[in-house]
């Protein structure tokens, strides 16, 4: 579904349209590797995919299908572009050096020298981190399933050579062996494949967690307020006291809402007593976290945020998400500010229970989009919006409008214009304006929509407006801003 939005105001009694901007909102994942044509992100193809994995060229049945549809899920692969993956195809040692690195959160080494090769970075990681590594010298020779043992081995700290390397992988689990359990077995002197590597990984997570993966302390990411990923419902609460406001999210979990002081906005989101989401686009909320989260803050521009993240961001992107250390990360982009860094997502597991219903997103949302903007207007030194229950009435019922006649503009099929609706509602005013956004899956997407286009943001720093109403329907949004007579 294409994410529309639109702007229409009239101030002191005089009209002033806004042409009606319509735009696809792409949601851009991280690429893998920077340069290696075999796990970036590419354009769609014709080619089918199955529904079991989302590549054309893995049936449901196949033996590794389950690994490579969760690395898929997971940001670490992405197919070669065609909409295969080609399970058997070779990989290189830095293709898979660079998917262990992701995975465990390792960023590239930083002061790369310009022109270097995309794998540089993460063999001068590598050596930081007494990875072995091979064939720093001849990148594309063929790499092993014996030196990817010893890689594997190094990543938990084991040192020794091979045949030490493949004895631990099948001991723990992490490898079962080609044709037996054995280390003959297991053909240490055989050509890794892509289907192998995926499967090696996901077993070396289970059996040895990236930190953050299975976060338990507050130092494996970003740092909110003094809150991380995995810090304890207690602790939350201890911290911050209770939220003001309990909103629930699509994904099943709880998010606390904290909007006593918009300059430090936050949102905590808790399932099973545990912190597993964090967001805010506000500066002062954030603080040093841990691993490649260490510095990020809103405001930086997007060579900092590269330098800071490791992750190449396309230009004119409004987001970008990536998965390191089993936690995904969101960057919300200003695309009218130079694309510096508005707001970010964090998030730790991806099934936390029962969605609710759209009637009690959809009053979350309300309540979320008026939070945002205030956050949005409070970092800007633009003053606070009131909610304003009246406004929120006349905006609820054009959302549910525009679903039910199915149409998005301001003025409804009866010629009435978000003017005459709310003067039919009995709001006097002497400034009012309407933003609409149609397709967004959440408050936080809806906002980022209207704040990356000129007209929406204007409306939301407008300081002649003192209140708003949202209504929200069906994946329909309405901003009723105005000022009292």
């Amino acid at each position: 579904m294409n994410n529309s939005h639109d702007s229409f105001h009239k101030i002191d009694e005089k009209w002033s349209p806004r042409a009606v901007r319509k735009a696809a909102l792409v949601l851009l994942s991280a690429a893998l590797l920077a340069g290696s044509g075999s796990f970036l992100p590419q354009a769609a193809s014709a080619a089918p995919a199955t529904a079991a994995t989302g590549f054309a060229d893995v049936a449901a049945k196949h033996w590794a299908a389950s690994d490579i549809a969760w690395a898929a899920a997971a940001g670490y692969v992405q197919g070669d572009g065609d909409g295969r993956f080609r399970p058997s195809g070779k990989l290189s040692e830095p293709e898979f050096l660079a998917l262990a690195a992701r995975a465990y959160g390792i960023a590239p080494a930083k002061g790369t020298a310009s022109g270097a090769a995309w794998h540089a970075p993460y063999y001068t990681a590598a050596a930081a981190h007494s990875w072995a590594a091979f064939h720093a010298a001849q990148p594309n020779a063929r790499y092993t399933r014996g030196e990817a043992a010893q890689l594997l081995a190094s990543v938990a700290g084991r040192s020794g050579g091979e045949a030490d390397a493949v004895a631990w992988l099948l001991a723990e689990g992490i490898a079962s062996g080609r044709t037996a359990s054995t280390a003959a077995g297991y053909e240490s002197g055989s050509t890794l494949t892509r289907a192998e590597a995926v499967t090696l990984l996901r077993r070396m997570l289970k059996a040895h967690p990236a930190p953050g993966g299975a976060p338990s302390t507050n130092t494996a990411g970003p740092q909110l307020r003094g809150i991380g990923l995995g810090d304890s419902e207690a602790a939350l609460i201890g911290k911050l006291g209770a939220p003001d406001r309990k909103d629930p999210a699509q994904e099943g979990f709880v998010w606390y809402i904290y909007n006593k002081d918009y300059t430090r906005y936050m949102q905590a989101g808790v399932s099973g007593g545990k912190v597993v989401a964090l967001y805010s686009g506000s500066p002062q909320a954030f603080e040093d976290g841990g691993g490649l989260w260490q510095k990020l803050r809103p405001g930086m521009s997007t060579a900092s945020l590269k330098q800071a993240s490791g992750q190449t961001i396309p230009a004119a992107n409004k987001t970008f998400s990536f998965t390191s250390g089993g936690i995904k990360t969101t960057f919300y982009l200003d695309t009218l500010d130079e694309g510096k860094l508005d707001a970010m997502l964090v998030l730790s597991g991806s099934s936390f229970g029962t969605a609710p219903s759209a009637d009690e997103l959809a009053s979350a949302y309300e309540r979320e989009v008026l939070d945002l903007t205030n956050a949005f207007r409070a970092k800007r030194g633009v003053p606070t919006l009131t909610w304003d229950d009246t406004a929120a009435l006349t905006a609820r019922k054009h959302s549910k409008d525009m679903a039910k006649r199915d149409y998005f503009d301001h003025t409804n099929p009866d010629g009435k214009s978000p003017f005459d609706r709310m003067e039919a509602e009995g709001i006097r005013y002497s400034a009012a304006g309407e933003n609409i956004a149609s397709g967004y899956r959440n408050a936080i997407e809806a906002h980022n929509g209207w704040l990356n286009s000129s007209g929406h943001r204007k409306a939301m720093l407008n300081e002649l407006y003192t209140r708003l109403g949202v209504g929200v329907y069906d994946s329909r949004y309405t901003q009723n801003f105005y000022t009292p007579l």
